[in-house]
């Protein structure tokens, strides 16, 4: 029997026009917020249990892989996530990231676990340009035009590398230079141009032009936190001393995603979601 145990995360610009979120909603996955919300809906697991779900699920420097574990496992009852794998939330990732990108229901099956899935997303309201914190490396940058978030692992195209500029275009200076395969993290991509700011982990180190740059493909039979971890094929991030914070206009995608599991014994619960794009990969708003 399927227990719906759905949560409708619905973003603030539904019930306050185009005030920002609160500060830290990004960083903290809005716990102000969710907190009210999850409330209401007495059976699912608390902002907390997820949070501790994905804290031990992911590497402690690895944020993306805990912004998208929330958003896989937010809404579901606590003893039902407690019985998803790594490997379980890696499939419901990539179904919803294939099911944002087609439009379509998309539907998974792990024959490691025997649970299985599908995963239905319709778009949103996105959030406007709003300032959102963004760490880089220091004395690096020249320009911080306004850039719709990415949040994603992209890899250099070009087996001849790429050149890493202090802003937006060739007249910028070439401040670092990415080998072939070499993995980054676009952190954002400046509004209508073709460039990306890119990172080594979540540190900006400058602006790569996009056709140099190709969406990352995990490597098979990895889990989520293994498959998005900075080590094969990226080069190590800045080390804190040389980082600053900088604030970016950001304008945020968002979608609302139904996930119905269906666990190896045949139980299932179905949980809805908002979430928006972020320097650091998805999170619930």
């Amino acid at each position: 029997m399927m227990r719906r145990t759905g949560l409708a995360l619905v973003i603030l610009a539904a019930t306050s026009g185009c005030e920002s979120l609160p500060e830290g909603t990004f960083d903290d996955f809005g716990k102000s917020v969710l907190g009210g919300v999850m409330g209401t809906a007495a059976a699912a697991a608390s902002v907390e249990i997820v949070q501790e779900t994905a804290d031990s699920m992911c590497s402690d420097d690895n944020a993306m892989c805990r912004n998208l574990t929330m958003v896989a496992m937010t809404g579901f009852t606590q003893s039902f996530i407690d019985r998803l794998t790594q490997s379980d939330v890696r499939k419901i990732d990539e179904a919803r990231r294939i099911s944002i990108e087609s439009g379509e229901t998309e539907e998974w099956s792990n024959p490691d676990t025997g649970a299985s899935g599908r995963v239905v997303s319709v778009p949103a309201e996105p959030r406007p340009p709003q300032p959102t914190p963004v760490k880089v490396k220091k004395d690096r940058l020249e320009s911080l035009p306004m850039m719709d978030a990415v949040g994603e692992p992209f890899t250099v195209s070009s087996s001849g590398g790429a050149n890493v500029r202090g802003g937006p275009g060739t007249s910028y200076e070439v401040v670092d230079r990415l080998a072939g395969s070499e993995q980054v993290t676009a952190i954002g991509r400046v509004r209508d141009d073709d460039w990306y700011l890119v990172g080594r982990g979540s540190v900006g180190i400058g602006y790569v032009f996009a056709e140099l740059l190709e969406p990352w493909v995990a490597p098979a039979g990895e889990t989520l936190d293994e498959a998005l971890a900075q080590g094969t094929g990226a080069a190590a991030a800045p080390d804190e001393v040389d980082v600053a914070e900088v604030e970016v206009e950001m304008a945020s995608e968002c979608f609302t995603t139904t996930q119905t599991v269906t666990l190896a014994n045949g139980d299932t619960e179905e949980a809805t979601l908002t979430s928006c794009r972020t320097p650091d990969g998805w999170a619930q708003v």
